[in-house]
């Protein structure tokens, strides 16, 4: 019996298909190293602090109806940039510790690592 899962069986040129054909539906889920990105994160937590964030803009929002000082908006808008920055640091922590290990282990280490490289570079802008 192979231990395989649906998606760890398709071929590149399978998955190629996939996406291209169902490209909103597969972003969410994105294929890295094989694996389905849901499988390399921590969902329940990234929710949570995506509502936070969430949270902080309608409350950003709300401040900006108000007669609030521009210094603690300012504030506001910096407590949010910061909590969007962990969200990424923490799909990215997912992304090092499942889709490379298992892209250096099982498939193109050299393919793997510019795939890194080019995550790296995407987080980087954010700062």
């Amino acid at each position: 019996m192979n231990n395989k899962t649906y998606w760890e069986q398709l071929t590149s040129k399978q998955i190629n298909a996939i996406v291209y054909l169902y490209p909103y539906r597969y972003t969410i889920a994105l294929i890295c190293g094989g694996l389905i990105m849901r499988e390399c994160m921590d969902i329940p937590n990234l929710k949570t602090r995506i509502k936070k964030i969430q949270g902080q803009l309608t409350a950003i929002s709300e401040m900006l109806e108000k007669d609030i000082p521009c210094e603690d908006i300012l504030i506001q808008i910096g407590a949010a940039k910061g909590a969007l920055h962990k969200v990424g640091q923490v799909v990215l922590e997912g992304h090092l510790q499942h889709c490379v290990k298992e892209g250096i282990k099982h498939g193109d280490a050299n393919k793997t690592i510019a795939d890194l490289a080019k995550a790296v570079e995407h987080f980087s802008r954010m700062s």
